[in-house]
């Protein structure tokens, strides 16, 4: 099976246009909710200290 790395969680992977090469490690253009949903999270816990 193919490692996606990165690609694996991306929201974007079926509609991305950039040329990858797998594994994919970096990316400026990765979304994924759950990682969203954690940096909002820890935002809120920050502002709160």
């Amino acid at each position: 099976m193919l490692s996606k790395g990165l690609c694996l969680s991306c929201k974007n992977d079926k509609s991305c246009i950039f040329a990858r090469k797998f594994p994919v490690l970096e990316c400026e253009e990765f979304s994924n909710e759950e990682a969203e949903k954690a940096a909002h999270k820890k935002q809120r816990i920050l502002a709160k200290a």
